[in-house]
Order: C-alpha cells, then sequence, then structure tokens
C-alpha cells in the first residue's frame, strides 16, 4: 500500500531549496519534456591534510530508459577538478 510521505508541496519545503539553491542541476530533455534530473551539491572536504572540493549527487530522478546523464556529470565534475561521491 502506497503511503504519502509528505504533506507539503517540495517546492515549499525551505530544507530542498536551500540545497537547490546551492546546488548544480543537470537535466535531459526528450521533445520538450524533462525525462532525467540529477542534483548535486557542493562540498568542501578534507583528505588527510589536503582540502577537495566534492560533489554529493542527490535528488535523482529519471525514466529508466534516459540513465546516461551520469557519465556526463561525472565528466562535467571531472573538469572542474571535483572529487565525487553518491
Amino acid at each position: 500500500m502506497l503511503e504519502k510521505v509528505k504533506a507539503n508541496d517540495v517546492r515549499e519545503d525551505i530544507n530542498f531549496l536551500s540545497r537547490y539553491n546551492h546546488s548544480m542541476g543537470f537535466g535531459e530533455y526528450k521533445d520538450d519534456d524533462l525525462a532525467s534530473y540529477i542534483m548535486v551539491n557542493e562540498f568542501k572536504s578534507r583528505i588527510f591534510a589536503k582540502k577537495v572540493k566534492m560533489g554529493g549527487v542527490g535528488y535523482v530522478a529519471s525514466y529508466a530508459e534516459n540513465r546516461g546523464l551520469m557519465k556526463d556529470i561525472i565528466l562535467e565534475l571531472h573538469g572542474q577538478i571535483m572529487q565525487f561521491r553518491t
């Protein structure tokens, strides 16, 4: 049985909006409709004594036939010299 998880519209959720406003959004359109979307939040992290930029993936929405977007995102983040984590 399906259960309603959230009573409020996500577009009015202050936590979601904060993440959305401080993230990179990647999407793919098919016939003018959004078919896949992935939000990447930027973080600063420390690995041993070195500070590095990291990208955390969240809010993934994709139809099964549109799951090739992730490869493009990894290449984009690598081009920005950013570490990547899921």
